[in-house]
């Protein structure tokens, strides 16, 4: 199992890590080496809420959940860097560009971060 902790909701791959990371119905997320017959290297549970929407970026994890909190862990270095509140209710899609992070959800809004 790549993610023994429930149902995988989200899946991505990072060509930078080679790694595939996951979100799951525990609302953690798991990054696993592809090098390394897909054994996990880290797992995050910093999410209080179900785990809805999933990019990479780089080595860059955004992740957004039921309470409207958009989540940015580095797979790098294993540490969650920002926790920005994007929306009332639940993070349902995220985009990332070279400069921008969009993020909308369930209260029919979108919010956008630009990256200096």
């Amino acid at each position: 199992h790549i993610h023994p902790g429930g149902a995988i909701n989200e899946m991505k791959y990072s060509s930078t890590t080679c790694t595939f990371v996951t979100a799951g119905a525990d609302k953690s997320i798991m990054v696993n080496d592809a090098r390394m017959n897909m054994r996990t290297i880290v797992t995050f549970d910093s999410h209080k809420d179900f785990i809805y929407s999933l990019q990479v970026a780089d080595n860059f994890i955004f992740s957004g959940s039921g309470d409207g909190m958009l989540l940015v862990h580095d797979i790098k270095t294993s540490e969650l860097l920002y926790g920005l509140g994007a929306n009332a209710a639940g993070v349902r899609c995220i985009e990332v560009t070279e400069q921008l992070l969009i993020a909308a959800g369930d209260d029919g809004n979108a919010i956008t971060y630009v990256f200096d």
